[in-house]
């Protein structure tokens, strides 16, 4: 499995964050509407992903919660039918909720700057940062952008959207 050490942060700025990515010398690599439905399961996170109503994928993903990074595991896999894929995943595990979300791509080396639009949920970073990582430590990577970024300890969020949408499912 393929591994990120990740973060993720309310905003209360995207226009900030923007600056604040193009002042670290972030490159800016587009903008992608993301439809992730997530289903039910016993373990990890299963969710089948439409990017802009193009290109499907489903991920599979473990995270632990407990700290504001976190290592998060996963694997992807491109679906060529996601239409007949969704219909037998629901069947088997239910759908756990929906998120839709426009985000704003952004590259510092090899590491993934989000920001995220989330419907219904408002404005959020995240930071993935892959581990290993070719162009150094990752920890490090995580601490300068950071410390570029200057996120209140009160932004950090431990958990993924599907938790805030639907907490209890």
């Amino acid at each position: 499995m393929a591994s990120n050490l990740e973060i993720k942060a309310s905003l209360t700025g995207k226009e900030v964050a923007v600056a604040q990515a193009l002042r670290m010398g972030a490159v800016h690599a587009g903008s992608i509407h993301h439809v992730d439905v997530y289903f039910k399961t016993t373990t990890g996170r299963l969710k089948l992903r439409t990017i802009d109503g193009v290109h499907s994928e489903l991920i599979f993903y473990e995270r632990g919660e407990g700290s504001d990074q976190r290592l998060s595991q996963f694997e992807r896999y491109p679906v060529e039918h996601p239409g007949q894929l969704r219909r037998m995943l629901e069947r088997a595990y239910a759908v756990r909720g929906v998120i839709e979300k426009e985000r704003n791509l952004w590259m510092y080396g090899q590491t993934r700057i989000h920001i995220d639009e989330v419907l219904n949920l408002g404005s959020f970073l995240e930071i993935e940062v892959p581990v290993p990582c070719s162009s150094g430590d990752p920890e490090e990577i995580m601490q300068t952008l950071l410390d570029g970024f200057q996120l209140a300890p009160e932004a950090y969020i431990r958990s993924s959207y599907i938790d805030l949408i639907a907490p209890c499912i």
